[in-house]
C-alpha cells in the first residue's frame, strides 16, 4: 500500500483520537466519572499515530530533532491500562499519588533508549538484547496484572440485569484484548525497528493498529457512556433496572430551619415525631394505595392516619424534598410499575393503567412516567420485553 496514504491515514486517526481525548478532558471538569487513565491512553495512542504519520514510520525526526527514543512510549499504556481496569473494579475516580510507582519501569526503558541513541553506551547487539528482555518482562507483568483484575471484574457481584452485565463484560473483554494485543505488537515493532529488519511488517502492523484505533474512537463517540468511564457506564446501564427496585429518598430527617413563627412553634411538637410520621406515611401508602383515588388530598391522608393536618403539612414542607403533589405522583408511578410487573397491560391499555393508579387522564400520567423513569410507557414496556426475551 502507498506509504503516503498510510501516513495520511495515521495522522487522521491521530487527530480523531485527540478529539476524543479532548472531549474526555473537557468532560472531566463537569463529570467526575470521566476515567482519566483511559483518556491518557488515548492521548498517547493519538500522539504516536500523528508522530509516525509525519515521520514516515521509520526514522522519527521532526525539526531535526531525533525522536526515535520515543518509540517505546506506548509501553506506558501498560501501567495505565492496569490502573484503568483496577478503577473499573473499585470505582476509583481520583488519581492517587502512589500510582506513580507503576511508571518507573517504562520510563527507565525510555531513558535507556534515549542514552543509547545519544551516546551509544553499549554495543548494539547487547543493548537490543537487554532492552527487549526488559520490554517483554514489562508486558508480561502487566498482562498478568490486567488479567487478574479482568477476572475479578467478571466474578464481581452486580445488581444489574443479565443483559447489562453482558454489555459491561463485552466492553471490558474488548478493551483487555486490544490492550494486550497492542502491547505485544509494540514489542514486535521495536524488535523490527531496532534490528532494522523488514519494515513492510511494521507498515502492515501499524495499519492494522490504526484501523483498530479508528474503530475504538468511533465506538466511543457513538457510545459516550463508555467515554465517561465505568462508573458512568454502570450508572447509565443500571438506570432501567433500578426503575422498579430503587427507593428514591424524598425524606430529610435533619432538623429544619423554619420560615415563620407558626412553624417554629410546631417544630417543638413535631421534631421528636417526624421519623415515626414518615414511617407511617410510607407504610400506609405502600399497603393501601390511597393515591388510586384521583382526588385524594393531604387532608384525606391526615384523616386516614389520624395525624393533624398541620403536622402533615409541616412534614411535607420541611422534611420532604418534593411537594405533596410530586410525592403523590411518584407513588402513583411506582404503583403503575408494580402493576406492569404483574402483567396488568396484558389485557388493559395504558389509559386504563393511568386511571387505575389515580391519574384523571393519560397525559399527566405520561409526563410523570417519563419524568420518573426516563422512558415513555411504551418505551418502558419494550425495554422490559427485550430483557425478558
Amino acid at each position: 500500500m502507498d506509504l503516503f496514504f498510510e501516513s495520511v491515514f495515521s495522522v487522521a486517526v491521530g487527530f480523531i483520537g485527540l478529539l476524543v481525548t479532548l472531549i474526555m478532558f473537557v468532560s472531566q471538569k463537569s463529570n467526575k466519572y470521566v476515567n482519566i487513565y483511559l483518556a491518557i491512553i488515548f492521548l498517547i495512542a493519538s500522539f504516536r499515530s500523528i508522530l509516525y504519520g509525519f515521520s514516515g514510520y521509520y526514522e522519527i525526526t521532526i525539526l531535526d530533532i531525533d525522536l526515535n527514543w520515543l518509540k517505546p512510549l506506548p509501553l506506558v499504556i501498560l501501567p495505565l491500562s492496569f490502573l484503568y481496569f483496577k478503577s473499573l473494579l473499585r470505582d476509583e475516580v481520583k488519581i492517587k499519588p502512589k500510582v506513580i510507582v507503576h511508571f518507573w519501569f517504562p520510563l527507565v526503558l525510555l531513558a535507556l533508549l534515549f542514552f543509547q541513541n545519544k551516546f551509544s553506551v553499549l554495543p548494539s547487539a547487547i543493548f537490543y538484547s537487554i532492552f527487549l528482555t526488559l520490554a517483554i518482562a514489562l508486558v508480561s507483568i502487566y498482562t498478568i496484572k490486567n488479567s487478574f483484575f479482568v477476572y475479578k471484574l467478571f466474578k464481581a457481584d452486580s445488581s444489574l440485569s443479565e443483559k447489562h452485565i453482558y454489555l459491561i463484560k463485552e466492553w471490558v473483554t474488548y478493551a483487555y484484548v486490544i490492550i494486550t494485543a497492542a502491547s505485544i505488537r509494540v514489542v514486535m515493532s521495536m524488535y523490527f525497528d531496532l534490528q532494522r529488519l523488514d519494515t513492510d511488517v511494521v507498515f502492515i502492523s501499524d495499519l492494522i493498529k490504526n484501523i483498530i484505533l479508528l474503530l475504538i474512537y468511533i465506538k466511543l463517540l457513538v457510545s459516550p457512556e463508555i467515554l465517561f468511564g465505568y462508573p458512568k457506564l454502570k450508572a447509565r446501564l443500571s438506570s432501567f433496572d433500578s426503575v422498579i427496585g430503587a427507593k428514591i429518598e424524598h425524606w430529610d430527617y435533619t432538623a429544619p430551619e423554619t420560615s415563620n413563627i407558626q412553624d417554629s412553634k410546631l417544630t417543638k411538637f413535631i421534631v421528636s415525631k417526624a421519623q415515626s410520621y414518615i414511617a407511617e406515611i410510607d407504610e400506609f401508602i405502600f399497603k393501601e394505595n390511597p393515591f388510586r383515588e384521583p382526588k385524594y388530598s393531604l387532608t384525606d391522608l391526615s384523616q386516614d392516619l389520624n395525624i393533624p393536618s398541620s403536622h402533615l403539612s409541616y412534614i411535607f414542607k420541611y422534611h420532604c424534598n418534593v411537594s405533596f403533589v410530586e410525592y403523590r405522583n411518584y407513588r402513583r408511578i411506582k404503583d403503575a410499575l408494580s402493576l406492569i410487573e404483574n402483567n396488568f397491560l396484558a389485557s388493559k391499555t395504558f389509559e386504563a393503567l393511568a386511571k387505575n393508579v389515580g391519574f384523571t387522564s393519560y397525559n399527566p400520567f405520561f409526563r410523570s412516567f417519563k419524568k420518573q423513569t426516563n422512558y415513555s410507557p411504551k418505551e418502558y414496556l419494550e425495554q422490559r420485553a427485550s430483557q425478558i426475551h
